[in-house]
């Protein structure tokens, strides 16, 4: 199949997916699930999700295409103002309302867990029992957070020593305390 220029490639990663370039088109990376031979180029593209929880589709406008998903605006493209209200009209926790992705897409379960930490917000809080304030610094700090998260990579290892994703692994100290860090279900979703 050849896509069009006027075609846009919607990857959704899941919490495993990546994407990378290689020569040899005879040999994949592992767990390749799309391969894309680019035009005018020795090189692939390859999508690589090794637990298959990721999403391929193509589009002829991303627009349309958020809207018939129930896909909310990028949370890094929403200003303080529209986030506090946004998240001022929902119920239930804060790391569901968080992760909703038809309200701000963009925050999946780890980063949800990491801006909570860097606030100090409970992820089982009521988001309808936090006040203004506390919204913007929630704001602030998953602005802080998704920067981070950008600049390094999404690579844990090259995260802050003070973010909780660097210390996550089994019997993880808190950077912030050094006490013991305790994982939970909320919202079905490990926390």
């Amino acid at each position: 199949m050849e896509i069009e220029a006027s075609d846009w490639l919607v990857l959704h990663f899941g919490m495993t997916g990546t994407v990378t370039f290689y020569e040899d088109r005879d040999n994949p990376p592992e767990y390749s699930v799309l391969r894309v031979d680019l035009k005018n180029s020795k090189e692939s593209m390859a999508v690589i999700s090794k637990r298959e929880l990721g999403r391929i589709d193509l589009t002829g406008s991303p627009g349309s295409y958020l809207e018939d998903h129930d896909i909310g605006r990028d949370v890094l493209r929403c200003n303080k103002e529209v986030f506090v209200e946004t998240l001022g009209k929902k119920r239930g926790s804060i790391k569901s309302a968080l992760m909703d992705e038809s309200t701000f897409s963009g925050v999946g379960n780890i980063y949800s867990d990491e801006i909570l930490f860097q606030c100090g917000v409970h992820p089982n809080k009521k988001v309808n029992r936090m006040d203004p304030g506390a919204l913007k610094e929630l704001f602030d700090a998953m602005r802080s957070a998704l920067k981070e998260a950008i600049d390094a990579g999404a690579d844990p290892d090259r995260m802050p020593d003070h973010f909780l994703i660097t210390h996550r692994e089994p019997r993880g100290k808190c950077p912030k305390c050094k006490g013991r860090i305790n994982k939970k279900k909320i919202s079905g979703r490990s926390s």
